[in-house]
């Protein structure tokens, strides 16, 4: 498992700082603990991720405004852009030991490389839990940093995404592509 992926925190308390910035992909949402990045989410425009996220959020939000990008944002927009790109900034991963494990299991996916739920439910040990570790993929909060994106349902194509199919599909041709030869 890659120090990115360390799946060790568990939920907290208290203000998290949170950003948004244009991307690839369209908008970029960012949020981090006292303990790091604990909230990427992507979207096709600022307006619906910021909605989204204050229907969720359980901590107080301490909204970053203005031209200063704060490093945690401006780590998260490099890893964007470059899919091969280490996120160096601490994580808050947070959910179940179940989800963690599933997330675990998604970060030893290569970039370039999907996997299936049920691969995935293998590779945990529990094999009957395919539809448990497709719930785990969509409770996870760190797009692209834990490859949820990585996951398909067996014989089919990317349908299924928290952020949405068109971006999941993007996300993939670029990571594909970064595989065989960066640009």
């Amino acid at each position: 498992m890659s120090a990115v992926c360390n799946p060790g925190s568990s939920p907290q308390t208290g203000v998290v700082n949170t950003a948004t910035a244009p991307c690839r992909y369209g908008a970029v949402l960012v949020a981090a603990s006292e303990r790091g990045i604990c909230d990427i989410q992507l979207g096709v425009d600022r307006e619906t991720l910021v909605d989204n996220y204050r229907c969720t959020a359980t901590n107080d939000v301490n909204w970053v405004v203005g031209d200063e990008q704060p490093e945690w944002l401006a780590t998260v927009l490099k890893l964007v852009q470059n899919p091969k790109c280490a996120l160096d900034y601490p994580l808050d991963v947070r959910g179940t030991t179940f989800q963690k494990l599933v997330w675990e299991a998604l970060c030893n996916v290569s970039l370039g490389q999907t996997t299936t739920y049920s691969a995935l439910a293998e590779a945990i040990g529990k094999p009957k839990a395919y539809r448990a570790v497709g719930a785990a993929c969509g409770a996870n909060r760190l797009a692209l940093v834990i490859p949820c994106h990585r996951a398909l349902r067996k014989g089919q194509g990317p349908l299924d995404y928290r952020w949405g199919a068109d971006i999941k599909q993007q996300i993939l041709m670029a990571e594909a592509s970064w595989a065989l030869d960066p640009p």
